[in-house]
């Protein structure tokens, strides 16, 4: 709008007079109150009035337009987030590695655990055995766990019968605010340790916050002694 500037506006209650220079017919004008314009008092519809005139303070046109004025122009936006927990296993059995000897210890190939949840305290996973050892129909025989569920692993000895299972820390995801902990009683640190296999529920690992994609494995060990029965089907 030619010749406005900052001094050209004045303010008298309702009514704002902005000063130009000349203008041209066929062209649409415009501007920018920027300081913002107070509404009414009271709340309804309003009629604004637009009007030109001359330097004289003559109109030379006017023209009318609607408003409303509203008590309360905010809306608050609401939304829930629920809770969530997922707990994927990446198989739903584990072979050994290969056949058990009284030679050796002897691992499972491991079955992950995949954990994701928006808990601020995390999670925490357990683990029961249905036999706690491995056990064979055909023989009658049977494998047993080893050791005593005491917050610490247990070693496997070659040449005498057991049975183990290690709890290895594959994924902390980073992201989350959750750092995972194995219990003790799993956290085996060599492929001769692990942690007493247990009839009731034991706890084996935790996460203190939330995760993405926390991932953890099974694994199982054992050995046997010299003189175990020949069978394919030991199973626990």
């Amino acid at each position: 709008m030619p010749g406005i500037g900052a001094t050209a506006t004045a303010v008298s209650s309702q009514e704002v007079t902005v000063s130009a220079t000349d203008l041209t017919v066929g062209t649409l004008y415009g501007f920018f109150i920027t300081a913002g314009v107070d509404n009414p008092g009271s709340a309804g519809e309003q009629v604004i009035t637009v009007q030109s005139t001359t330097s004289g303070d003559v109109e030379i046109d006017n023209s009318k337009l609607a408003t409303r004025v509203i008590t309360d122009d905010q809306i608050v936006i609401t939304a829930a987030v629920p809770p969530t927990f997922n707990f994927t296993l990446g198989g739903n059995s584990d072979s050994f590695s290969t056949d058990l000897s009284s030679s050796s210890v002897v691992s499972t190939s491991g079955t992950t655990v995949t954990i994701a949840t928006n808990a601020a305290n995390g999670w925490i996973a357990w683990l029961k055995s249905a036999n706690t050892s491995l056990d064979s129909a055909t023989t009658g025989e049977t494998i047993e766990t080893s050791g005593s569920v005491d917050d610490a692993t247990t070693t496997l000895s070659a040449g005498s019968d057991g049975y183990v299972l290690d709890v290895d820390l594959t994924t902390d995801s980073g992201t989350g605010d959750g750092t995972v902990t194995i219990d003790a009683e799993y956290n085996g640190d060599t492929t001769s340790k692990g942690g007493t296999l247990s009839a009731t529920y034991e706890e084996i690992a935790t996460a203190d916050g939330t995760t993405d994609g926390d991932v953890i494995t099974l694994i199982g060990r054992a050995t046997i002694s010299a003189i175990k029965a020949a069978g394919t089907d030991y199973t626990d």
